[in-house]
């Protein structure tokens, strides 16, 4: 092969290289789609359902505690509805992947 050749191979060989990265580059931002669709589902509605249950857990005792005080029967049954929400946070967090309900609670 003569100079000449070589020379005029240069963007051939540069137009492989680009269609090379271009590959790789597709491959690795559909594997990153696929990695941030996971964490969507699991982390950040995981964050959610968490940040519910801190703050049902809050909301239970403080609920009790004023209507212990206040004698008000109607508060109880406010804090009943609480902690049944409670238990449905609770099983909506069973249904993402990595989450599972303790099976120590009632």
């Amino acid at each position: 092969m003569s100079f000449t050749h070589k020379i005029m191979m240069v963007p051939l060989l540069a137009a492989l290289a680009f269609g090379l990265l271009f590959v790789v580059g597709w491959r690795a931002a559909n594997e990153n789609e696929k990695i941030i669709e996971t964490m969507r589902v699991q982390v950040f509605e995981g964050m959610k359902l968490e940040r519910e249950i801190t703050s049902l857990m809050k909301d239970i005792p403080y609920t009790l505690e004023v209507a212990v005080n206040t004698e008000d029967v109607d508060m109880i049954d406010t804090a009943a509805g609480l902690r049944d929400r409670f238990h449905q946070v609770l099983d909506q967090s069973a249904d993402i992947p990595g989450t599972a309900r303790p099976s120590a609670i009632p």
